[in-house]
């Protein structure tokens, strides 16, 4: 039997950060987790700061439930 392919969507924006993480099997997708957090090193759509911009998403995919399933 196939494994469950895992797809992670990512939305960096200027207000926030945003992960959804879904399964997809036989055409089906299933959501399994999702979360947000306050943007870091992006304003009005610019990365202004590289190094906080990492930092903030790697708090967000690091964020237990979210991409670490």
């Amino acid at each position: 039997m196939p494994k469950d392919k895992i797809v992670v969507a990512l939305d960096v924006g200027s207000s926030k950060f945003t992960a959804v993480v879904a399964t997809v099997e036989k055409g089906k997708i299933s959501i399994i987790g999702a979360h947000s957090i306050k943007s870091k090193g992006i304003r009005d759509g610019v990365v202004n700061n590289m190094d906080k911009a990492v930092e903030g998403i790697s708090d967000l995919i690091t964020t237990p439930g979210v991409i670490n399933v």
